[in-house]
């Protein structure tokens, strides 16, 4: 183990055994320090713990992470006089300006411009209670990115968290010196932060990412991103009970913001001949026990459609891409062949492809769009996709056909 790791082991265990003692367990819950456009007015740090709790003792620290700057306190911020809201919610906001969605009314606020701004870069976030370090002191005076011994005596951290931008210069993390969570790099600096919890209001995992949106409206989550972390929102929602969304297709997107949700899947029981495929896939064929995959790939953009429908683990045989405007079932499908029928509504026929190796895919070269071949003209429009394909004679039903799994896709301009 190295120093880093020790000093972190030793100052972790300190901070759980005197936190037991604190009036009440706090968790920093959502960090919002990039806005687009100007930041001021738009800044905000959440904390969630019991409610009606009395925050008296605790403060904020932000440090700075930046390698020329490393350790040094940038904000101090006093909770002593505030409580969280009878929804456990507390909020220290800079502005009184309006949010989208609007703040619980039980979310207690406190509205205070941050002095200076909180900074969009390299940044540790760290919640504790006591005799907290002075504005502007240096935490880590060799800029070695390990905070020095002693630095934060007779100050008990109860959770801390640490944004790394992507400059290529060097930066720091802090959060892990005090039993914190660092965010693996970002190939960008994000402009949030979101801890999701589970039903029972435990933390679970942090998520973060860009945000798109201005004053006064929605902060939507930039998804063209990679680096989103398994978000459990669609937005931004300080001031708002974080609650963790199901994600179906595991892609880290919640199903009811995510623009590409798989659906109705072979091994939810409703095959038929009480066959069971794998998760994610359709029901079971001649070649593959596991059922075929419908996967997509590219940008579902009216303005620029590069996506592509792929099919795999299929016969070599016939494959017809086909679109629908609604989910049969209510997205458990119905049973359809040997497998089950997924897309329905008004259907439109992309195009038939012939497999090879198992595999094919709608558009090929040559190919409208699916944009333009499904006849999709609306920004927002949502449209249902299946493969259905030619499988071996009485493999299971009478018919020799089969489908993959669906794929509802929500349509960007």
């Amino acid at each position: 183990m190295n120093l880093k790791s020790i000093r972190g082991a030793v100052l972790l265990a300190a901070s759980l055994f005197l936190a037991t003692t604190a009036s009440a367990q706090f968790t920093l819950s959502e960090i919002y320090v990039n806005a687009p456009g100007t930041d001021n007015g738009q800044e905000g740090i959440e904390i969630r713990g019991a409610p009606n709790a009395s925050l008296a003792g605790y403060y904020i620290l932000s440090i700075e992470g930046d390698s020329t700057g490393a350790g040094v306190v940038d904000q101090v911020l006093d909770l002593n006089a505030f409580s969280t809201g009878a929804n456990g919610l507390f909020l220290w906001r800079d502005a009184a300006g309006v949010f989208v969605p609007a703040a619980d009314p039980a979310t207690a606020q406190n509205v205070a411009d941050f002095v200076p701004d909180l900074e969009n870069g390299s940044n540790t976030f760290v919640l504790g209670f006591g005799t907290p370090p002075a504005l502007a002191a240096d935490l880590d005076s060799d800029n070695d990115g390990t905070l020095n011994v002693g630095a934060l005596t007779g100050f008990t951290t109860v959770d801390a968290v640490s944004i790394v931008e992507s400059d290529g210069a060097l930066n720091y993390a802090f959060a892990d010196d005090v039993g914190g969570y660092v965010f693996p790099q970002f190939t960008y600096t994000p402009d949030a932060v979101y801890r999701i919890y589970d039903a029972l209001g435990a933390p679970v995992r942090w998520s973060g990412g860009d945000v798109l949106g201005t004053a006064g409206s929605l902060y939507s989550w930039d998804l063209t991103g990679t680096q989103y972390f398994q978000l459990g929102s669609c937005s931004l929602d300080l001031g708002v009970l974080n609650v963790n969304v199901p994600d179906t297709d595991g892609d880290g997107i919640p199903n009811t913001c995510d623009p590409v949700t798989a659906f109705c899947f072979g091994d939810t029981g409703n095959c038929p001949c009480a066959n069971v495929g794998a998760a994610g896939n359709g029901c079971p064929n001649s070649v593959s026990t596991a059922g075929a995959n419908l996967s997509v790939t590219g940008v579902a953009s009216l303005a620029a459609d590069t996506l592509v429908l792929a099919g795999s683990a299929m016969p070599n045989s016939s494959a017809l891409y086909f679109q629908g405007t609604a989910q049969a079932n209510a997205g458990l499908g119905t049973v359809f062949g040997d497998g089950l029928r997924c897309a329905a509504g008004s259907i439109i026929r992309l195009g038939t492809k012939q497999n090879v190796v198992g595999a094919s895919q709608y558009p090929a070269v040559g190919d409208a769009t699916v944009s333009v071949r499904g006849s999709v003209t609306a920004a927002g429009s949502s449209r249902t996709y299946q493969v259905w394909y030619r499988n071996a004679a009485a493999f299971c039903n009478a018919e020799t056909f089969n489908l993959t799994n669906g794929v509802q896709i929500v349509w960007a301009l």
